[in-house]
């Protein structure tokens, strides 16, 4: 313990006196000393919290949404916010600003005439689904400053957007409403390893080793040795910067979809879009794509569609396509 006088060679404090037997209050001091300092260490993981949500808290400075972020939530959930209102608050952040345009004028949503200012966009967007991607684009940012020397930042960017894009696809081959929420759910899915990535970074490490490219066996072991996973943490994240509750529930069972009830069909989507980017050879979650994935069996019951359907179709194809173009999108997140 820091500033105590540690016991000598025979094992005596420094303290006592050999000329004088010790007081009782000093044997008492002596006995707690050595009892704690014979207590083994916690593990590193471990140190300073015990659960998912105490390294949220602990972390919470470095990954709170910035102060437009808390605006444009308030903004949303007025009923007399106009459109004006909105755009007043997102041109105070310039890159933040281009970010959106560029996604609203993309093939993520598909529209003809240009959307050259943020009042357009809650016009033709909706201010609802504008304020999702205020916060997604807004979560990529931040978290993309996270210190971490685990994991090359663009490959993990590359797998949760084309994960996002295959998600949003195959939404719609479900006839899902808003099938955007799953674009937001896939590119955040995996945003809780950037923590352990930077609070952990030898226990993620080994870990990453003994999953040899397997998310879900990631999954797994993470469980196993913290008692917590990177999905459970982003779904903290996600509560964190205020997505509503179902994105929240996607993002935490997208590797246990079948624990999800009234949101089953979502996380079932980007389940299978995660493993679909990890197997891919193009947007694996490392850069060494996975062999193969065991898809949970409750996907096939949650959705309208088998493999087969996904491999065979032209979902794949679209995704790659639309998977350049965000990237381009979202290369604007580091500046």
């Amino acid at each position: 313990m820091a500033g105590r006088p540690e016991p000598g060679a025979d094992g005596r404090h420094p303290r006592y006196n050999d000329n004088a037997w010790p007081s009782i209050s000093d044997r008492i001091i002596s006995a707690i000393y050595h009892v704690m300092t014979a207590l083994p260490p916690k593990p590193d993981a471990l140190r300073s919290f015990e659960t998912a949500s105490g390294l949220v808290s602990e972390l919470s400075w470095l990954v709170s949404p910035p102060a437009v972020c808390t605006k444009v939530t308030e903004l949303a959930h007025s009923q007399r916010t106009a459109a004006r209102d909105f755009e007043k608050v997102i041109n105070r952040d310039p890159n933040l600003t281009a970010r959106l345009l560029k996604l609203a004028n993309s093939s993520y949503f598909g529209y003809a005439a240009r959307v050259d200012t943020v009042a357009r966009a809650v016009t033709v967007i909706g201010l609802r689904e504008l304020k999702h991607l205020v916060l997604a684009v807004s979560a990529v940012k931040t978290f993309s400053k996270i210190d971490n020397r685990i994991v090359n930042v663009n490959t993990f960017w590359a797998h949760s957007i084309y994960c996002a894009v295959i998600a949003q696809e195959l939404a719609k081959l479900c006839h899902v409403l808003h099938p955007e929420r799953l674009f937001v759910a896939g590119l955040l899915h995996d945003v809780g390893s950037l923590l352990l990535y930077h609070r952990v970074p030898e226990v993620s490490r080994q870990l990453l080793l003994m999953a040899e490219g397997d998310e879900e066996a990631l999954h797994a072991r993470e469980l196993e040795e913290l008692g917590f996973s990177h999905a459970d943490l982003g779904g903290l994240l996600m509560e964190l910067w205020n997505f509503p509750e179902q994105l929240q529930q996607i993002v935490r069972f997208h590797h246990q979809p079948s624990l999800v009830d009234e949101s089953r069909p979502e996380a079932c989507i980007v389940h299978f879009a995660n493993i679909l980017a990890n197997t891919s050879g193009l947007g694996g979650f490392c850069e060494a794509p996975a062999d193969s994935a065991r898809v949970d069996p409750v996907v096939w019951d949650a959705l309208p569609i088998d493999e087969g359907d996904v491999q065979a179709g032209p979902i794949l194809e679209q995704a790659r396509a639309r998977y350049l173009e965000m990237v381009q999108v979202f290369s604007l997140c580091g500046s």
